[in-house]
C-alpha cells in the first residue's frame, strides 16, 4: 500500500501472528477481489466513504480472541481508513503527549518520532497487548524516543496523572 509520512506500513515490522492471553496481532492481505465487493457493499449501504482508499496490500490488525461477543473483533489495522481518520491527530501533536490505546502502535511511532514532540505517554488496560506490541514499537525506535516513551497498564476510565506532574499538551483517546 502507498503508505505517505508519517505513517509507516506496519506489517514489516510485525511477525506473521502473535498471541497472548485472549488477544492476537497478525498480519493479513487485502487482494483486488475483496476490495471490489466491500466497495460494492459499501456503496450499497450509502457509506462509500469506509471503502474509498482502501488499497491491495498486506496490513496488520489487532483482535480479540475467545468466546465471548467481541471474539473476532478487530480492534485496530494498519488500513487506509484507520490512517485517514488519525492523521488530523498526527498534524498537531506537540510537546507532552497522552495517548489512550496503545493498538498496534500506529500512531505511536510517528508521534515519539515526531520533532515537536517531547514525550508520549501511553494508557493501555490490557497487559497481553503491551506484551505483544511494545517490544515491535521500542524496536523501531532510537534510544532518545525509547526514554521519551512511556506505556502505562492502566484503564483509561480510572487513570489519573501522578500528583504534581506537568500537565499534557495533547490528549487522544482512540479507545472504544
Amino acid at each position: 500500500p502507498a503508505y505517505c509520512p508519517p505513517f509507516v506500513p506496519m506489517a514489516p515490522l510485525f511477525p506473521e501472528r502473535l498471541e497472548a492471553d485472549g488477544w492476537r496481532v497478525e498480519r493479513f492481505l487485502l487482494d483486488a477481489e475483496f476490495i471490489k465487493h466491500e466497495k460494492l457493499r459499501s456503496l450499497m449501504a450509502f457509506d462509500r466513504l469506509a471503502t474509498y482508499d482502501l488499497e491491495a496490500g498486506e496490513y496488520v490488525r489487532l483482535v480479540r480472541n475467545g468466546r465471548n461477543p467481541e471474539s473476532g473483533m478487530t480492534y485496530m489495522s494498519d488500513t487506509p481508513m484507520e490512517r485517514r481518520t488519525n492523521r488530523e491527530f498526527l498534524s498537531k501533536v506537540h510537546g507532552r503527549v497522552l495517548i489512550g490505546g496503545l493498538g498496534i502502535g500506529m500512531i505511536v511511532l510517528p508521534a515519539i518520532r515526531n520533532l515537536e514532540v517531547e514525550s508520549v505517554t501511553v494508557l493501555e488496560r490490557e497487559p497481553a497487548v503491551i506484551q505483544m506490541v511494545e517490544p515491535i514499537i521500542r524496536a523501531n525506535l532510537g534510544k532518545a524516543a525509547n526514554r521519551n516513551l512511556t506505556i502505562v497498564q492502566t484503564d483509561v476510565e480510572t487513570w489519573e496523572p501522578p500528583a504534581g506532574g506537568r500537565p499534557f499538551n495533547v490528549v487522544y483517546m482512540d479507545i472504544w
